[in-house]
């Protein structure tokens, strides 16, 4: 039987838990890592997978596995660190600059 109502028309399907998690990992994993970063990455990975861009001295963490990348956004963000992510061959990457807690005398 087809419910043909105004309400079941006019109303549409609610997103479950699951496409939630689907559209924070399309959204979360945009590359906006900077070329400097990536060739740190390309140099150090194999021997580190936290490594600083001698660059620009962001902090670059590295992870082969996609739940431990989303886990550490959602520490990033607990803690409001604002961080660049994106892909890198095969490893998912989270990049943020670094702050000194307090100043040299």
């Amino acid at each position: 039987m087809v419910d043909d109502s105004q309400e079941a028309i006019a109303t549409p399907p609610k997103n479950s838990a699951d496409d939630d998690q689907a559209l924070l990992v399309v959204s979360t994993v945009v590359n906006n890592i900077p070329n400097c970063c990536i060739a740190t990455i390309k140099e150090h990975v194999r021997f580190n997978p936290m490594m600083v861009c001698s660059h620009c001295k962001n902090i670059i963490k590295c992870f082969d596995d996609e739940r431990a990348f989303q886990n550490y956004l959602t520490f990033c963000r607990s803690r409001r660190r604002s961080v660049l992510t994106g892909q890198i061959n095969e490893h998912f990457t989270v990049a943020f600059r670094s702050y000194e807690t307090f100043h040299s005398r």
